[in-house]
């Protein structure tokens, strides 16, 4: 049995990894701003012994030691895809409180992420600083990029997780876990079933390939082709499967994200969201692995 703190929660992926995983936990706390989230999670979780909705307005000092401590801080300031206005978007003020966190709970494990652009925006300083500030806490961190497809699932997400182990715990050094084969595309397909409708407008100037299956996505209208992999979930972008002439479905792509028997209580909109918002089960999934042989 372990006990697990979880931030910006989400849909809790750290707690359908741990139930995939077969490890018991206690949650002693989660912390989400977002209604609709937290409506997904009380109906697939145990409820924790303590919820948060705001890290900014929480005395940290009262949070409980934790053996494992999970947060996906907000990733729009850094992403690619919006502004990048680093430090100076409001959303970055969680990162010191994140610290703090760590600083009062003293977790054993902390598995932090983000997307890749956080390792470069404002010339790699605000990581630096993370790193920095953590480490005299007396942590070993361990940072690296992980991508979705290379765990087992076809979706081709990057992000980078920080990995850090108190040293006065750590018996042996942290290793990256070896990267595993992609399962087939049409694995987490419901049907196979061809739609004979027409095709959608937007799709049909995609440059589509011969082989494989093309999933397209319409990213500020630019068409993304890939093939036998779906681009990166976001929080309202749409994935349309060309040789079946459909979109891939809610429960398709939340399988993308490695959950399994995930009930939907919430709209189709807020779900996606949630799904794009979220860290991929697989992936922590083996960083935990590899993280609790170190202790």
């Amino acid at each position: 049995m372990i006990t697990i703190g979880t931030d910006c929660s989400g849909i809790e992926a750290p707690l359908q990894a741990l139930i995939q995983l077969k490890i018991q936990f206690i949650q002693k706390w989660s912390c989400e701003i977002d209604k609709y989230a937290r409506m997904s999670s009380e109906a697939n979780y145990p409820k924790p012994e303590v919820s948060y909705t705001d890290m900014l307005k929480r005395d940290n000092t009262k949070l409980p030691h934790v053996d494992l401590y999970v947060c996906g801080f907000p990733c729009q300031a850094f992403s690619n895809m919006g502004n990048r206005l680093g430090t100076s978007d409001p959303r970055a003020k969680i990162i010191p409180k994140m610290i703090d966190t760590i600083k009062n709970c003293l977790p054993k494990i902390c598995i932090l992420e983000n997307v890749r652009g956080f390792l470069n925006i404002e010339n790699g300083n605000p990581m630096r600083q993370l790193i920095n500030e953590i480490s005299k806490l007396n942590y070993n961190i361990h940072y690296s990029l992980y991508n979705t497809k290379n765990y087992g699932l076809p979706q081709n997400r990057e992000r980078v997780y920080f990995v850090c182990i108190r040293k006065d715990l750590q018996k042996k050094e942290y290793v990256k876990p070896k990267e595993c084969a992609m399962k087939p595309f049409e694995s987490i397909l419901e049907n196979l079933n061809i739609n004979k409708g027409p095709i959608p407008e937007m799709y049909k100037s995609a440059n589509i390939k011969k082989k494989g299956i093309n999933i397209i996505n319409n990213n500020f209208n630019r068409l993304q082709v890939m093939i036998d992999i779906c681009p990166t979930l976001t929080t309202s972008a749409k994935y349309y499967i060309k040789e079946l002439n459909r979109n891939i479905s809610l429960q398709e792509s939340i399988k993308l994200q490695g959950f399994k028997k995930f009930k939907q209580v919430v709209s189709n909109n807020q779900f996606m969201k949630q799904i794009g918002n979220s860290m991929s089960v697989n992936v922590l999934k083996k960083i935990i692995t590899s993280c609790f042989k170190c202790i």
